[in-house]
């Protein structure tokens, strides 16, 4: 654009012109066109037509305070929605006469001359166009674009200070009334003076939607605080879109592995006694019939003072496939300079994974320290793999926990100092 700063970002036009305040003295730059109504002083308050005469003092509180606490988007910043370039000219901040939360209102201008409102209000964000096209009323709904909206609110305003340019005289804003048609995330604001009526159509902006606005982020952006009857409910569609296809994924990952492995509890299959002898015991077979199984080798025995361990060897009948493992078993007790003391590892365990299906049998050897104690041999089989049928459901829930946190939720008591 030809008003463009020039600067490496691009975030900001170069004011049009400038004008000291005659009022407090200070300079005030101006970004509209010159085709303001009034113009308000940033620093004091006094209105002044596009002339720059003088016509009246807002009000005499700080201004600085509520600048710095409601207005956290600077005069002359950069906003684009939809193609379409807006310079931010004005700001308002005010409240409804009947309640004493106030919001602000950013006066946007576009480089063809177009007017739109940014309202910013508790962290939620709306923007305001105009409607043109022809809207029909009935009782207490309108209808625009195939769209129905439901009455939600009436009010007046009142304004608590106001600063830059404006197309019309804003101040006369507090003697309209207005009231607010809602399908979420859609607005209808229509604004009443006398027999006059206005229309204008807000888009609710999330978070992640109101930044990509900006060509570089702004300093500050207020994270949005409790509830807005314009943001859609936790559970809209697009909600409803993620959770449930979050939910059929969960539904198609268990039925996979459901598919490729089963649902199969653990099973014992025997328990043998092993003498304390040099040679091999071959103990009796045994058939698994599901892919992917888990052995378990449980060995425990009765040594004191003394260890026994045991060489155990998985042999597949069919293709003479051999694996091999060892189980130690051992206790030892004393006393010492610090007192008793026991290393009880009577209990070993021993696992061989993904076992395919088949004839099986085991050879166990042992060799001890001159125990002459048996090692007791349980077998059992289980599902080998199946935590990671689990662990995939618990990623997928775990997405859709952070996805849905993202997009539809916002703490109320962060804040952000980031430049992201």
């Amino acid at each position: 654009m030809d008003n463009h700063s020039g600067n490496e970002y691009g975030t900001s036009f170069r004011p049009q012109h400038s004008m000291h305040c005659s009022c407090c003295g200070n300079k005030n730059e101006i970004f509209s066109q010159g085709d303001h109504e009034i113009f308000v002083c940033q620093h004091c308050g006094s209105v002044f037509d596009k002339k720059g005469e003088y016509r009246t003092v807002k009000s005499k509180k700080k201004k600085t305070a509520l600048q710095k606490e409601y207005a956290c988007i600077s005069l002359g910043t950069m906003f684009s929605y939809m193609g379409v370039q807006y310079t931010i000219v004005g700001v308002v901040i005010k409240h409804e006469q009947a309640d004493k939360i106030r919001w602000a209102e950013y006066s946007l201008r576009s480089s063809s001359g177009d007017y739109a409102c940014l309202a910013e209000y508790r962290g939620h964000t709306t923007l305001v166009l105009p409607v043109k096209d022809e809207i029909r009323q009935k009782n207490n709904t309108l209808q625009l674009y195939n769209t129905t909206f439901t009455w939600y609110h009436k009010y007046r305003i009142h304004i608590d200070q106001l600063y830059g340019a404006f197309s019309y005289d804003v101040l006369a804003d507090q003697d309209k009334d207005y009231q607010e048609f809602i399908a979420p995330p859609f607005v209808v604001v229509r604004e009443s003076e006398k027999s006059r009526n206005t229309f204008y159509l807000g888009k609710y902006l999330y978070r992640y939607q109101l930044k990509s606005c900006f060509s570089k982020p702004i300093p500050y952006i207020p994270m949005p605080f409790d509830s807005y009857h314009v943001r859609p409910h936790r559970f809209d569609w697009n909600a409803s879109f993620v959770f449930g296809g979050f939910s059929s994924l969960i539904v198609l990952l268990f039925l996979l592995h459901f598919s490729i492995w089963g649902l199969q509890a653990d099973y014992f299959i025997q328990s043998e006694s092993i003498p304390d002898i040099s040679r091999d015991v071959e103990l009796p077979s045994f058939t698994l019939t599901a892919p992917h199984s888990l052995l378990q080798i449980d060995a425990t025995s009765s040594v004191s003072q003394s260890w026994i361990e045991g060489d155990i060897s998985l042999i597949h009948h069919q293709t003479g496939e051999q694996r091999t493992g060892t189980v130690v078993s051992e206790y030892y007790s004393g006393t010492d300079s610090d007192g008793s003391w026991v290393e009880d590892n009577r209990k070993a365990e021993l696992y061989f994974e993904d076992i395919t299906p088949g004839d099986y049998h085991l050879e166990v050897s042992t060799v001890s320290s001159g125990a002459s104690v048996p090692l007791n041999i349980t077998i059992s089989v289980s599902r080998a793999h199946w935590h990671n049928a689990i662990v995939s459901i618990l990623l997928c829930v775990g997405m859709m926990v952070l996805i849905y946190y993202i997009a539809f939720y916002q703490s109320s008591t962060e804040t952000n100092t980031s430049d992201d």
